[in-house]
């Protein structure tokens, strides 16, 4: 597991993540992370984005 330098999260590299319907999956059964590639790397981005923010809340510019 790494630490990053910044942020403090935790972050580990061997994981693939996981992905949830919280609507309909409430208590995370199904890790949908394969079947949405897509929303898998823009989320991906966006915690990039925050990571590199120094900061908690994100400022997004859209």
């Amino acid at each position: 597991m790494q630490i990053g330098k910044k942020h403090g999260y935790k972050t580990d590299v061997n994981k693939k993540g996981q992905l949830f319907d919280m609507q309909d999956d409430s208590g995370q059964r199904f890790n949908l992370i394969e079947k949405h590639p897509e929303k898998t790397r823009q989320l991906r981005q966006l915690l990039e984005q925050i990571k590199t923010q120094d900061g908690s809340a994100p400022h997004l510019n859209k």
